[in-house]
């Protein structure tokens, strides 16, 4: 039986691609096996995929899918056919450090946890850029209960790709399909319902910023897709609020819900869009926000995070200060989606004719 099933989903990622599978491949823990899922990529991924697995036919399994599934069914695929005890999941654009697995499943097993996390660094053409993202770095290495920990939920990072999962904790748990940020209602339940996690500190994995891919994309141009988020939370909450959970964990998963629909504000305020639709579109997805999980602006985890954040704090205070109406919009939830998926469509529309008049390109 393989220790850990590592899965990875591909698509279009052909400029990073063998530097991800080298760093696998160059792993100190050797009794793995490598799960890659080739989403319909147009590049020449799937050709590398190929080729990696004919020189590892021992280590390496290649799974072609006939259409563009998207990350979360690509990593279900993966998951339906994983032998290892434990399982990591790696983006295809993205390294880990040599001794990184082996920490984590060693880890896991001296201290009986079900789920090891290491830090990780954001990195841009060989840049450290982790200064410009959200600080989810432990410091030191310790064993973490989630149910009676204060804040972990807080500060970690609802990625599924710097974590080792014991196999038994994952059971039937799948990745949404068909939204965006599908780790974050297949991490977080997980974690809260973990009895240990344990840090580690001194292993990294690195994530490599991409100017072609969904972050960078999302950043650009805001589209429907930014309501995912909210079914994402919705997940959630269904996963995870049960009678007998600790009110400590309640608090923070609606902190986590609330923080990571704000994050959605730093998007559109990065789009291409004009500030006057800006605004508009930043005013209707918090006052969801207030309908759906509670009135951010009074919440104490989030003011308190905001404080021990400069960078979070700056862009926050640009946001309240010139791009939220005081007003806010006293509707329904129903009302507010359908007033901001109005807004994203004519706003695509108006960008769509700018640029074909204009001979930009799209």
């Amino acid at each position: 039986m393989k220790k850990i099933s590592i899965i990875v989903p591909v698509y279009n990622t052909e400029k990073y691609l063998s530097k991800c599978l080298d760093s696998i491949l160059s792993q100190n823990m050797k009794n793995i096996e490598i799960i890659l899922i080739n989403d319909n990529s147009k590049d020449s991924s799937e050709k590398i995929l190929l080729e990696y697995q004919r020189k590892n036919k021992d280590k390496i399994k290649v799974i072609n899918n006939k259409e563009n599934f998207g990350a979360g069914k690509s990593r279900n695929i993966g998951l339906n056919i994983a032998e290892g005890e434990y399982i990591s999941f790696i983006d295809s654009d993205d390294y880990i450090a040599k001794d990184m697995l082996e920490k984590m499943y060693i880890a896991c097993e001296k201290t009986n946890s079900q789920v090891a996390r290491v830090n990780v660094k954001r990195v841009y053409r060989g840049v450290d850029i982790s200064f410009l993202g959200r600080n989810t770095s432990f410091s030191d290495r310790k064993i973490i209960i989630p149910q009676e920990d204060s804040n972990y939920l807080i500060k970690e990072t609802p990625s599924a790709t710097n974590k080792l999962f014991r196999k038994d904790i994952i059971k039937n748990q799948h990745f949404p399909e068909n939204i965006k940020w599908e780790d974050y209602p297949f991490t977080i339940p997980i974690l809260a319902n973990a009895k240990k996690v344990v840090t580690i500190p001194d292993s990294y994995y690195f994530y490599t910023f991409n100017l072609n891919g969904t972050t960078a994309n999302d950043l650009k141009r805001v589209n429907e897709n930014i309501l995912d988020i909210f079914t994402a939370s919705d997940i959630i909450e269904e996963k995870c609020i049960k009678k007998d959970m600790s009110d400590n964990i309640k608090k923070q998963i609606n902190y986590v819900q609330i923080q990571n629909c704000m994050q959605r504000l730093r998007d559109i305020l990065c789009s291409n869009m004009p500030p006057k639709d800006k605004k508009e579109l930043i005013t209707l997805i918090s006052s969801l926000i207030k309908v759906k999980y509670g009135n951010w602006e009074e919440n104490k985890l989030y003011q308190e995070y905001k404080c021990s954040n400069k960078l979070y704090k700056l862009r926050m205070n640009i946001i309240e200060k010139f791009f939220l109406d005081d007003k806010n919009y006293d509707w329904k939830e129903e009302e507010l989606k359908a007033k901001i998926k109005e807004k994203i469509k004519k706003n695509l529309r108006e960008c769509k004719n700018f640029c074909v008049n204009d001979n930009f390109p799209r």
